[in-house]
């Protein structure tokens, strides 16, 4: 840790031995990690789980904003295990759970209780605002709140992006990001299983990007390309970096009989 965080910690250590809330047994629950998203601040399951953090009330939830630099304060624990990858979050201290966050010069807008942001995908995010997709369509089968598909229109260029995606939630907050960043015209939101609502025969690109495996709509994403054909995005989650070469295999294997089956 650096010397700034072992001082946060110290400083909240003191403030509620102060408050006479202080066990030894909270200690692994100081932050160590956080994100932030505008003036939102989110902290991970293990931090500030136990109620004597939730007994120093409002005075606690201030101090950690000042050590942090925000104005609101989300606690998460690990993504439900559900179809809609539903957020464990709760606003603790704050006025609203919309936060807006800007990445890339691309606004995103979301609900923490609702809905989930991916920042480890940033490096994906980026790769996709780097291509250049001028005149071609797009189909995103797992959009989200428009992590990929935001990229596309943006920045990308693609003509058109048909964003597919089952979580009302997800669907309400990709609508208003499309408004925000002034492409909402360029794109057609699917809302359900993108295995009965995305289009056939129409796309340069394919997006799968979900993880631990998009291999439930491998089918789809063939009958969703061009007749000439197109690209593929596969997303999967690896072991390690040995078994790459075989997953990389398997799947081309695996897509053989499935693009025959689309043509």
């Amino acid at each position: 840790m650096s010397k700034r965080q072992i001082e946060n910690q110290e400083k909240i250590r003191g403030f509620m031995l102060s408050k006479k809330l202080w066990t030894e047994s909270l200690t692994g629950e100081l932050p160590r990690f956080y994100e932030k998203f505008g003036d939102m601040l989110i902290f991970t399951d293990p931090t500030f789980q136990n109620g004597k953090w939730h007994e120093a009330g409002d005075e606690l939830w201030k101090l950690v904003c000042s050590l942090y630099n925000g104005k609101r304060i989300g606690l998460k624990s690990r993504i439900k295990n559900d179809d809609f990858r539903t957020p464990q979050a709760r606003l603790v201290f704050g006025d609203s759970p919309h936060t807006d966050f800007k990445d890339n010069k691309i606004r995103y807008t979301w609900n923490i209780e609702k809905n989930m942001f991916c920042a480890g995908n940033i490096t994906e995010r980026h790769r996709i605002a780097s291509l250049n997709c001028k005149g071609e369509v797009v189909v995103d089968l797992f959009a989200g709140i428009g992590y990929f598909t935001l990229p596309y229109l943006v920045h990308a260029n693609a003509k058109f992006v048909h964003a597919c995606e089952w979580n009302p939630d997800a669907v309400e907050a990709l609508k208003k990001n499309l408004i925000l960043n002034k492409v909402s015209e360029k794109c057609a939101v699917h809302f359900g299983d993108n295995r009965e609502v995305c289009p056939k025969g129409v796309a340069d690109r394919v997006n799968l990007g979900l993880i631990p495996s998009s291999r439930c709509s491998w089918e789809t994403a063939c009958d969703a390309l061009l007749p000439s054909g197109g690209i593929l995005y596969i997303h999967e989650n690896v072991t390690s970096n040995l078994n790459i070469k075989n997953d990389c295999h398997m799947a081309i294997t695996r897509f053989q009989p499935l693009t025959k089956h689309s043509r």
